[in-house]
């Protein structure tokens, strides 16, 4: 016999704050007046957004990031195999692009 395991959980954060008004991240993507900005960051880094999930690619990996309407983040990365757990993607993403970015976890 064997056993499948449940896919794991995703890797969960926040609240998550735009800029120095600290706008809510939720609030502040959805805002139309963001859309260009939103835009070319997705173009620049392999990305494609599907309502609140956002997935990038680079070579053979992915990772997947969604928004909840609190401005809590959940990370995934992928495949299997990489030796990359979701946390410490989460936390290369927060400490690699997000602070760039001018957003802000607790």
């Amino acid at each position: 016999f064997f056993r499948i395991d449940p896919p794991a959980m995703p890797f969960c954060g926040g609240p998550f704050t735009h800029g120095p008004s600290d706008t809510p991240l939720k609030q502040w993507i959805d805002d139309p007046i963001n859309k260009a900005v939103t835009d070319e960051l997705f173009k620049k880094h392999n990305c494609t957004k599907e309502g609140d999930k956002v997935t990038c690619s680079k070579g053979f990996a992915w990772g997947s990031g969604t928004l909840d309407a609190n401005s809590n983040l959940c990370v995934e990365v992928g495949p299997w195999f990489l030796p990359v757990s979701d946390s410490m993607a989460y936390n290369l993403l927060q400490s690699t692009y997000l602070n760039d970015l001018s957003i802000h976890g607790p």
